[in-house]
This record gives C-alpha cells, sequence and structure tokens, in this order.
C-alpha cells in the first residue's frame, strides 16, 4: 500500500517515469492483485500513455471487477483515446457499484460534457449540487449546457457561481 501512495505521489510531483517505476514494482509484488494494475494504469494515464493505461485498467478490472476506481481510470483513458462508448460503459459500470459517489458523479458529468451530451451533462451536474451545493463540477456543467443550448439568462447564473466556487490556481 505504501508504494502504491509512493507512486501516486510521484505522480503528483510529475516525475512520471519514476511513477511508473514505483507502480511496476507494485505489480510485480503481487501480480493477482487489482491495486498493483490500477495503480500502474493511473501512472501511465497521468504521463499520457493512454493505450497502456487503459490495458493495465482492464487488467485490474478483470481480476476486480468492483473496483469503482478502476472503471473511473478507464472511462478517462477512453475519454482521451477519443472512445465515446467505451467510456461512457466505464462510468455506467462505475455508477453501478458507487451510485452516490461524487467522483463518480462528476465524472458521468464531465464524461457527458466532454461528448456534447449536454443534457446528460446537466442532470448529473444538477444530482451534484443537490448533493452539495458549493460543487464547481456541477454548477459547471449546468453552466456549459445551458451555454451551448443558447439559455443565456441561466447559463449566466451559472457562470456566476462557478466563478464563486471555482478552484484557486497556482499562486
Amino acid at each position: 500500500i505504501r508504494m502504491g501512495r509512493t507512486s501516486i505521489e510521484l505522480e503528483e510531483a510529475g516525475r512520471f517515469d519514476q511513477a511508473i517505476v514505483v507502480a511496476d514494482s507494485v505489480r510485480r509484488l503481487n501480480p493477482y492483485s487489482a491495486e498493483g494494475y490500477n495503480v500502474m494504469g493511473i501512472a501511465l494515464l497521468r504521463a499520457g500513455r493512454y493505450e497502456q493505461a487503459a490495458k493495465e485498467l482492464r487488467m485490474s478490472i478483470s481480476l476486480a471487477e468492483y473496483d469503482y476506481r478502476s472503471w473511473v481510470n478507464l472511462a478517462l483513458a477512453c475519454n482521451r483515446l477519443q472512445k465515446p462508448d467505451e467510456m461512457l460503459n466505464a462510468l455506467r459500470h462505475a455508477q453501478k457499484l458507487n451510485p452516490d459517489d461524487p467522483n463518480v458523479l462528476e465524472s458521468m458529468a464531465m464524461g457527458f460534457m466532454s461528448n456534447r451530451m449536454m443534457d446528460s451533462a446537466r442532470t448529473y451536474g444538477h444530482l451534484l449540487v443537490d448533493r452539495d451545493s458549493t460543487s464547481y463540477i456541477g454548477h459547471l456543467a449546468i453552466w456549459v449546457s445551458y451555454y451551448i443550448a443558447r439559455d443565456l439568462p441561466r447559463a449566466n447564473q451559472y457562470l456566476t457561481r462557478c466563478v464563486q466556487l471555482a478552484p484557486e490556481g497556482p499562486d
């Protein structure tokens, strides 16, 4: 578990090659554990190696179909590979496994937005905002969906809230 955390810390520091080496060690220590493949998939995903990431994440899923995190990560890889059907399929699996998880709902909203499925993006945006009125992603999904639909009065209402909730960038 510690090595998996180390890999994630290295990824967050932008040290992708080192993160991949550590993730490979995690996977080799227990090749029958889904966690090692998930950690490797995340490292490859963050390094921009989407095809390899998808392969590792599929292996993780084959070992533990119940791990919604691997499904969400696979959806991210498929989105980057411009495979919208596979992305949505993976997100639906994640949602079945953990329907109330905010990360799953955010991924659903973002996935629908990136594929210009604005009615669905708005639906998930509202689910997020109903659960947490400070959800930036929820407000963003609603704003973009109204903006694309040219419903500018509603779009402006959510844009104002997005600006208020926007995560602060680096100094």
